[in-house]
């Protein structure tokens, strides 16, 4: 019996040890690198759904996009390494991979193709994110990205303006 108990709290132990060195987010690519915040209007955006952590590899994982205000950002497409397929939806991922990914910090897990449908700030978290990482599940810690609509500066023209928001 102690031992059971004992394998039950070890195992506990590290499933919560992993979950703390664990964090998943939306980033975006600016002058060569990842930032969770980019200016940005209404047009294509490329995301990484990236993952912090000091796992080895991760073989799946599940994960939520909230996007904030609803419909002002659409998912086109979703594209991973090695055999990425995701059995969910576009806000609701259950992704699968037909060899484990390599992991080292940042690993991005996925890239969408983003249409930003509105000038307003948008923002993206991630939530419910649980990892299936060197043969364990572990939960992950969400984050949220944002994007900021792109702010007009002293002597552009009405045109130019309107062009920033696809007019």
């Amino acid at each position: 019996m102690i031992r059971i108990v004992t394998i039950v709290l070890v195992t506990l132990i590290a499933c919560a040890a992993a979950g703390q060195d664990c964090q998943m987010i939306v980033l975006f690519e600016s002058d060569g690198e990842l930032v969770d915040q980019i200016d940005a209007g209404a047009g294509p955006l490329t995301g990484h759904l990236v993952l912090y952590s000091d796992v080895d590899e991760v073989s799946a994982f599940e994960a939520s996009l909230e996007i904030t205000p609803l419909g002002s950002l659409l998912v086109l497409a979703m594209s991973g390494p090695h055999g990425f397929i995701n059995y969910g939806d576009t806000d609701n991922l259950l992704v699968g991979y037909g060899t484990p990914v390599p992991t080292s910090d940042p690993t991005i897990l996925c890239s969408f193709d983003l249409l930003v449908t509105s000038s307003a700030h948008v923002v993206i978290c991630v939530e419910d994110v649980e990892i299936s990482a060197d043969g364990n599940v572990y939960p992950c810690e969400g984050g949220c990205s944002q994007i900021n609509p792109p702010v007009p500066v002293e002597g552009w023209t009405f045109s130019a303006v309107k062009g920033v928001f696809g007019g």
